[in-house]
């Protein structure tokens, strides 16, 4: 099953996914539009 973690590996670390409140394992599915919006914010930032 794809896990947050694994979507987004290339992209931003699981650093920067619980940075943004929400749990690595997660579904991409199950998070909410508030989450990709930190984790966007959060990944701006580090880049």
């Amino acid at each position: 099953r794809k896990t947050l973690r694994n979507t987004l590996k290339g992209l931003c670390g699981e650093s920067v996914i619980v940075e943004a409140g929400l749990d690595p394992g997660i579904r991409p599915e199950k998070v909410p539009v508030e989450g990709f919006a930190r984790l966007a914010a959060l990944n701006e930032k580090s880049h």
